[in-house]
């Protein structure tokens, strides 16, 4: 029998431009971890400056420990929609890379309304999930856990 691969650690990352309120792409972050996690991490800023000279904050957070992992992915999972769930499950191939890395694009715009949906363009939260996996063909093996996780989801949602 396989082994399911560990959770590892998960990376977000944001770009709040000079036009955008700074705390409320803060709070749309801490908003895509689980309620009883927030509290409990650290969001790091990095200054930059665009090419007309604007200043672009760009918000990161890491974070490590399996159950906060795997119960962010679970929600991430959990509020989109079916149709979204489908979508990745379609993709999986492309967005897990050969180290067992699964990426994802959330909406911003709508992680402000309290809502968490994927995006592919625009202003988006970049998230990256990472996977402790055996030797051996990590990405099949994320791609596997993916599914079984996104099915387990579709079948409590009935």
């Amino acid at each position: 029998m396989q082994e399911k691969p560990k959770y590892y650690s998960l990376f977000f990352e944001v770009f709040v431009h000079a036009t955008e309120d700074l705390e409320k792409v803060r709070e749309a972050l801490l908003f895509i971890l689980p309620e009883e996690y927030r509290e409990r991490v650290s969001i790091k800023n990095e200054i930059l400056v665009g090419s007309w000279g604007n200043q672009i904050i760009v918000l990161k957070l890491k974070v490590k420990g399996e159950d906060l992992v795997k119960e962010t992915l679970s929600r991430i999972f959990s509020s989109l929609s079916a149709v979204e769930r489908k979508d990745i499950l379609s993709s999986l191939f492309k967005q897990v890379d050969e180290k067992g890395c699964f990426y994802l694009r959330i909406s911003k715009q709508n992680a402000c309304l309290q809502r968490v949906s994927l995006d592919q363009e625009g202003g988006i939260i970049r998230c990256i999930f990472k996977f402790k996996t055996g030797v051996g063909e990590k990405k099949s093996e994320a791609i596997r856990y993916l599914k079984e996780m996104i099915s387990t989801i579709e079948n409590e949602m009935l």
